[in-house]
């Protein structure tokens, strides 16, 4: 299956200061990390992405690269009627 997860964050969310750990627990924002919900640092990819262009990711693991995405419009006859 594939699925578009829509993400505007580009680094991780630090929670608190872990008991157990001694370390702070960051949590992944980005949707990159491979240690899911954790951060594993892998948005550093996301530092190379160009402003305001929507991008993908493709591959697995290292391999793993952005691809520009082309947004085009919904044409009027498609699009959603502005009163309901």
């Amino acid at each position: 299956m594939t699925r578009i997860l829509e993400r505007t964050e580009t680094g991780p969310y630090k929670l608190a200061k872990s008991d157990i750990a001694g370390d702070a627990v960051y949590v992944c924002r980005c949707g990159l990390s491979r240690s899911q919900p954790f951060c594993d640092g892998s948005h550093k990819r996301t530092r190379d992405e160009p402003n305001g262009q929507l991008v993908r990711y493709v591959g697995e693991g290292d391999a793993l690269r952005a691809e520009p995405v082309e947004v085009r419009p919904v044409p009027e006859a498609l699009a959603p009627e502005a009163s309901l």
